[in-house]
């Protein structure tokens, strides 16, 4: 339903680059992240250096494992980004690359809206602190892990006791 409603407001508005976000962030959390490159791109036609659409970009590029789809620019402002994705695409992570991930990312004054934080621990298999730093961000009702059910980064913790354990505790 969300689907259609988004497309025909795109029917209505074609130049409402937030609307393509919304379509393509339901295509990410569907796991049909080829599709949600597309629409993203529409949007990054229109504005280029649209932060949230380049962030959502980055994200897809990661779930298929492929950094020919990482943007081609990256405004100043969002190099967090490139830092993402060089970390995300790594295979080779020790805790050492972790923990110097985790300390520049903290120490950056970034406004992402995802989770980059969790989606390492996740990564690096410390699933442990993955769920510790997920229930202290819904306690602090931290609006980027409002979908926690349905990121595909934490796609591993889903059928965790303790994961579903704290998606009960949530008041949002």
């Amino acid at each position: 339903m969300a689907k259609e409603y988004i497309s025909f407001s795109l029917s209505i508005n074609p130049l409402a680059v937030n609307h393509y976000y919304t379509k393509a962030n339901i295509f990410f959390l569907e796991g049909r992240f080829e599709e949600a490159i597309k629409i993203i791109e529409k949007g990054l036609n229109i504005a280029p250096q649209y932060s949230i659409l380049l962030e959502l970009k980055v994200a897809c590029a990661i779930q298929l494992n492929d950094s020919s789809k990482l943007p081609k620019s990256i405004p100043d402002s969002l190099q967090a980004l490139k830092s993402i994705s060089d970390f995300m695409l790594n295979r080779d992570i020790d805790r050492t690359v972790l923990q110097s991930f985790l300390d520049d990312y903290n120490s950056s004054n970034n406004h992402l809206l995802l989770s980059w934080d969790v989606y390492a621990l996740v990564k690096s298999n410390e699933l442990g602190s993955a769920m510790t730093l997920i229930e202290s961000k819904v306690k602090e009702c931290h609006g980027n892990i409002i979908n926690l059910e349905y990121d595909p980064f934490l796609k591993s913790l889903h059928p965790s006791v303790e994961f579903l354990d704290i998606l009960s505790k949530r008041t949002f």
